[in-house]
């Protein structure tokens, strides 16, 4: 019986973490390795919105609605990644003519996201930004690692190919990709039940005042109703860091 890429599932996500270049080859080669890749891409996508509820809870969204609104979280990160794939695709038939499959650019570049997986720590306060930067950069490296062996090219055009890729991503993200972030954030503010407070300086003030914000009312137990001058200022930087960790 032919083992499948969930039956290497562990193997896989080991070799992607330890940046092991034969497991890219492998996920395009075992049966259900888009199944896999996009298995893993939804487990990042997840533990990114865990890590940063923060501004669900800030927000006091219901329970219910808290764990709908990770999920949703999850599915707008995959649709994200999408439009990474189709760049980092486009790149490499256009600038460095790899002639590769989008379906094997997208297991390969969804095996790459492992790391992400991880993402739920960056809630941590004191260590969520050292954190996140160095997942970020764990995550660029299994990038370039995927890019290099399955289209066969050297580290800097690899590199190069990431870079442009990136360009790319960002012109879409901010012309036909406006709708969809439109579309994204009204999905979020529906299986929230409210349109949540994202900026981050509208978060540190419904926190630090602990009454409502401009448009609806929201109280907060995450400090003392009666806290005096010195004590705010204690706090303030610490709410502001957990807000920035959560950016």
């Amino acid at each position: 019986m032919t083992e499948s890429a969930f039956d290497q599932f562990w193997h896989l996500i080991s070799g992607a973490l330890t940046l092991n270049p034969e497991v890219y080859n492998q996920i395009n080669n075992l049966p259900q390795g888009t199944q896999v890749a996009l298995t893993i891409v939804l487990i990042a996508g997840l533990s990114q919105a865990i890590g940063q509820s923060v501004v669900l809870f800030i927000n006091k969204v219901k329970k219910l609605r808290f764990f709908l609104s990770l999920g949703i979280s999850a599915i707008i990160f995959l649709f994200g990644f999408g439009f990474w794939a189709i760049s980092l695709w486009l790149t490499g038939q256009f600038f460095f003519n790899t002639n590769l499959e989008l379906i094997t650019v997208t297991r390969s570049l969804g095996l790459s996201y492992t790391p992400q997986m991880l993402g739920f720590l960056i809630g941590l306060p004191y260590f969520g930004i050292p954190i996140s930067v160095l997942l970020t950069l764990w995550t660029l490296l299994a990038e370039i690692t995927a890019i290099q062996e399955v289209p066969q090219l050297n580290i800097w055009a690899a590199f190069a190919c990431n870079i442009l890729g990136w360009i790319i991503h960002q012109v879409s993200q901010r012309t036909i990709g406006r709708p969809i972030t439109a579309f994204g954030q009204w999905l979020l503010n529906l299986a929230a039940g409210t349109e949540l407070v994202t900026d981050r300086q509208q978060l540190e003030e419904i926190v630090m005042a602990g009454n409502q914000s401009s448009s609806f009312q929201i109280t907060t137990d995450l400090l003392p109703q009666q806290t005096n001058a010195p004590q705010r200022q204690k706090i303030q930087p610490i709410i502001k860091y957990i807000l920035h960790s959560a950016g």
